[in-house]
């Protein structure tokens, strides 16, 4: 009677499981401690995280850890840090069977993530505040391998989870969180199918500060690509317009110019196309003839019937001139000689 009612006993009791946790921290009461994570914490399937108490426990846990901003300044331990241990913890028991088998899913995404089996694995079995971070230095832990890796699971139908894990633990190689601070990526976003962008361009936004700002930031996002494709439109503009009127004032230049050429030199220009004064010739002549009172400065071509009412040199006035010492002497002169 005492033995089965030992077995009844032990048949309801639920099991303990335990995560690795910071000593202290406020995540105990939801992560059941433990030494070390083990096998039996961990699910590999989508639809356990939401439906069996272990898969649960640990999407409690892990969400309690990555919020959390405590760290343990004597140890050098922080809840996100184990939070993502966690995660890569799950990830390699699940796609490796490495520390553990958990599950005996068949997929062919082994094949794209065995490349990346010695460094998520480093230090797996034995992790410390200073070690746990090292895989990140690990050659085979590249970028571009990590990529392919998450792309074959964020196609299946059954561990889409697995692909945002992994992406949590590239994430903070990128961008180490440091410490009392909480990860950078809501664990809403890492607990879901949809995968998460890649980390290796910059900075992803927590889906905290998301909610917060993302429709601010969405919206210069779409803003500024137009704002700059006008700016960039109304400068062609104006530097078309400068050119065309530039250009029309060129042409306008050497019209003038043609116009000019053609009235000097042409046969069809004339004098009388143009003010007197502008030539020094008369049509007919090769020197300038100059009237009464005209110098070389004002002086006015002459037409030949013109020329024949000029009087002779002789009988134009001279006018008067002033003496050296300051007397007026009148020249006139002489009569003409007659015939």
């Amino acid at each position: 009677m005492a033995t089965s009612l030992l077995l009844t006993t032990l048949l309801l009791v639920p099991a303990i499981y335990g995560l690795r946790v910071t000593q202290g921290s406020p995540c105990t009461s939801v992560c059941p401690s433990s030494t070390n994570t083990t096998g039996n914490d961990i699910v590999c399937l989508d639809a356990q995280f939401n439906s069996s108490p272990v898969g649960s426990s640990f999407q409690s846990c892990i969400t309690c850890e990555l919020k959390s901003t405590y760290a343990n300044q004597q140890t050098g331990e922080s809840d996100v840090l184990w939070g993502l241990y966690n995660l890569r913890f799950a990830f390699s028991a699940c796609v490796y069977g490495f520390p553990v088998q958990v599950t005996n899913v068949s997929t062919p995404c082994l094949v794209s993530c065995q490349p990346l089996i010695s460094s998520l694995e480093f230090g797996l079995t034995s992790p410390t505040s200073l070690t746990y971070n090292t895989y990140c230095g690990v050659s085979s832990f590249a970028d571009n391998l990590v990529s392919t890796c998450e792309y074959c699971y964020a196609l299946t139908s059954e561990q889409a989870y697995l692909a945002n894990f992994l992406e949590a633990v590239r994430y903070n190689c990128h961008f180490m969180t440091t410490a009392g601070t909480s990860f950078a990526i809501d664990p809403s976003r890492i607990f879901n199918i949809t995968q998460l962008p890649a980390s290796t361009g910059g900075a992803q936004p927590s889906q905290s500060a998301t909610s917060s700002g993302g429709t601010t930031n969405l919206a210069l996002v779409i803003a500024l690509p137009v704002v700059g494709f006008v700016i960039v439109l109304v400068l062609v503009g104006v530097c078309c317009f400068f050119l065309v009127r530039r250009q029309r004032r060129k042409a306008k230049e050497r019209r003038a110019a043609q116009m000019m050429h053609y009235q000097w030199n042409d046969g069809a220009g004339s004098w009388g196309e143009f003010p007197l004064r502008q030539g020094p010739f008369a049509q007919g002549f090769s020197s300038p003839v100059y009237g009464p009172g005209l110098d070389q400065t004002s002086f006015a071509p002459y037409s030949t019937t013109e020329f024949a009412t000029i009087p002779a040199p002789e009988q134009v006035y001279q006018p008067h001139l002033e003496k050296p010492d300051g007397h007026e002497q009148h020249f006139f002169p002489p009569p003409p000689s007659k015939s």
